[in-house]
């Protein structure tokens, strides 16, 4: 759902991006729609865009783009695990 979510997003902006506001859904709020159009617009939104691009992107090792295989675990959630098992072999 979330990509599909994302997905629709960038689809709205791309058709925004050629017909302006006329690109916008007829079933569509039109204060959602002026939101969206603001958050576009604003310069800080695009360098965010830009740098969480370029981290998806890079090379760290010449292998290609880096990949995130922890999957839903947060970092915090993977360094208790590491922690726990870490004791449990000292022990």
């Amino acid at each position: 759902m979330k990509l599909q979510l994302t997905r629709q997003v960038s689809r709205w902006k791309s058709n925004w991006r050629k017909k302006g506001d006329a690109a916008m859904p007829l079933w569509f709020d039109p204060n959602v729609w002026g939101g969206l159009v603001a958050y576009w617009l604003d310069p800080e939104s695009e360098v965010r865009s830009c740098n969480s691009r370029a981290a998806r992107y890079s090379d760290p090792d010449g292998h290609g783009p880096s990949k995130h295989r922890s999957g839903q675990t947060s970092f915090r959630a993977r360094a208790r695990v590491i922690v726990s098992s870490c004791f449990s072999y000292l022990s």
